[in-house]
């Protein structure tokens, strides 16, 4: 929901704003109402160095996906700025969501996945998740529940595993977010005057801490 267009814009411009005045060294200057919020996006990227799967420019952030990561990526940035400050400049937001834009957004992709699973079509789009939420794909004479067999065409199996590959990248960037979460979690506890007084106990720990999440393979969804 957030990554809605419109919802995305508005919240971006007030994290960009935030980061900007609390961290002005190395950001763009503050963005103004009125102004190329997608562009100033652009701009903030590109100068706090974020790390993202594509090359952010204007027309990449029309992909709902881009925005999400690129949110994620300004929510981290903005919390390591306030640690790192002592500072900030809201404690809550005040946006208005329009459901009607995001409802138009996601309708395809539920279209998609209500016919790759045979569910009977019609209403709104939260109605049509709630019918493929409770009802099942009949599967063929094959009872094995580790190879079942399906009655779908090659058309149907490919819009599945389209949303598969959708969802494993989704399972990716979320990945990123919560090890980046770590990450500022650890800077934070460095910055204590208690850990100064254990820094040995302190690194044994966070060792333990980094060695166990390089190990972690990635999610997917199969």
């Amino acid at each position: 929901l957030l990554a809605q267009e419109g919802v995305f814009l508005e919240l971006a411009f007030l994290i960009s704003q935030e980061i900007c005045k609390l961290d002005p060294v190395d950001s763009p200057d503050p963005p103004s109402r009125g102004g190329n919020t997608r562009q100033h996006v652009v701009d903030l990227v590109k100068k706090r160095g974020y790390l993202l799967p594509f090359t952010c420019s204007p027309k990449a952030l029309e992909s709902t996906q881009n925005r999400q990561a690129v949110l994620y990526q300004m929510l981290v940035d903005l919390e390591t700025v306030r640690l790192m400050t002592g500072q900030q400049l809201r404690d809550e937001l005040d946006i208005a969501v329009d459901h009607s834009l995001f409802m138009k957004e996601v309708e395809p992709m539920v279209s998609a996945l209500a016919r790759a699973t045979k569910a009977k079509q019609g209403g709104d789009s939260v109605d049509l998740v709630m019918t493929i939420a409770s009802g099942s794909l009949t599967p063929a004479q094959n009872t094995d529940l580790l190879l079942p067999s399906w009655e779908l065409t090659d058309k149907q199996v490919q819009a599945v595993n389209d949303l598969v590959i959708a969802m494993n990248k989704e399972y990716s960037v979320r990945r990123e977010v919560l090890t980046r979460r770590l990450d500022v979690t650890i800077q934070a506890f460095l910055k204590s005057q208690k850990a100064e007084k254990q820094m040995e106990e302190v690194t044994k720990i966070i060792a333990r801490v980094t060695d166990w999440r390089d190990s972690l393979a990635d999610a997917h969804v199969s």
